[in-house]
C-alpha cells in the first residue's frame, strides 16, 4: 500500500517540478520574445512558443504516437531536444537583457543580435522538421518509390521499342491491323457519300424512285412517254 502511494506522490512530484520548470522557462522566453516585437503585435509572442518547451511536447507526443520509420522517429528526437536547448539559450538570453537593464550586466548589440539570430533559427528549424518528417512518411515513401520504378521501367520499354528491329517487328505485326481499319473507315466514306449522292437524285428526279433497283440506279428517259397501266 505504502509502496503504490509513494508511486503516485513521485508521479505527482515529477509532472509539477517538469510543469513548473517549463512555465517558468516559457514565461522568460515570451518575455524576451516580446521585447522584440511591436506593442500591437505583443499576442504573437505566444506563437513562439509552439517552437521551444511546447514545441518539445509536441515532437515527444509525435515521437510516441505518430512517427512511423525510423527517420521520423529520429527527427522527432532531435527536434525536441532541439526545441529544449533552444527554450535554455532564451531563458539565458531574457536573464541577461533584465540584468542589463538593471545594471548588473552588459548586454552589447552583438549579443542581443545572437540571441535574436538563434530564435529565428529554432523556429526556422521546425518548420524545415515538419516539411522533411511528412516527406518521409513510410506510406509516402513506398508510393513514390513504386513511381520511380514505374518510371524506370517505362523508359526501358520505350527504348526497346524505339529499336530498329522492335519497330519493324511491330509494322509487320500492325500493318494489317491498320489495313483493315482504313478499308474500313474508307469503305463507310463512300457508303456515306453514295447515300447523299442518291438523296440529290431524287430531288432532282422525283420519278427516280420508282426505277431503283438492287443493282445501279436507272435514270429515266425523258424521251420515252411514260408507260400506263396495262390494260
Amino acid at each position: 500500500m505504502n509502496s503504490r502511494r509513494n508511486k503516485f506522490l513521485a508521479q505527482v512530484a515529477f509532472y509539477v517540478l517538469a510543469l513548473g520548470l517549463m512555465g517558468y522557462a516559457a514565461s522568460r522566453t515570451l518575455e524576451f520574445v516580446q521585447s522584440t516585437m511591436p506593442a500591437d503585435k505583443q499576442v504573437l509572442g505566444y506563437l513562439y512558443l509552439l517552437s521551444t518547451g511546447v514545441g518539445a511536447l509536441i515532437w515527444l507526443y509525435v515521437f510516441l504516437t505518430l512517427a512511423d520509420g525510423s527517420k521520423q522517429r529520429g527527427i522527432a528526437f532531435v527536434m525536441g531536444l532541439i526545441d529544449l536547448l533552444g527554450e535554455m539559450v532564451l531563458v539565458y538570453a531574457d536573464t541577461v537583457r533584465v540584468s542589463a537593464e538593471q545594471g548588473q550586466m552588459v548586454m552589447t548589440a552583438s549579443d542581443l543580435s545572437i540571441f535574436i539570430t538563434a530564435s529565428v533559427g529554432i523556429v526556422g528549424l521546425n518548420i524545415v522538421a515538419t516539411y522533411f518528417f511528412k516527406m518521409y512518411d513510410t506510406d509516402a515513401e513506398a508510393k513514390a518509390h513504386a513511381k520511380d520504378l514505374a518510371d524506370e521501367i517505362r523508359d526501358a520499354t520505350m527504348k526497346n521499342l524505339n529499336s530498329p528491329e522492335m519497330r519493324n517487328q511491330m509494322a509487320a505485326e500492325l500493318a494489317p491491323v491498320l489495313s483493315q481499319a482504313v478499308r474500313e473507315q474508307v469503305t463507310a466514306e463512300i457508303h456515306a457519300a453514295a447515300g447523299r449522292h442518291v438523296l440529290d437524285a431524287q430531288s432532282v428526279f422525283p420519278g427516280l424512285k420508282q426505277y431503283q433497283t438492287v443493282g445501279p440506279i436507272v435514270m429515266p428517259d425523258p424521251t420515252r412517254p411514260a408507260e400506263g397501266p396495262e390494260e
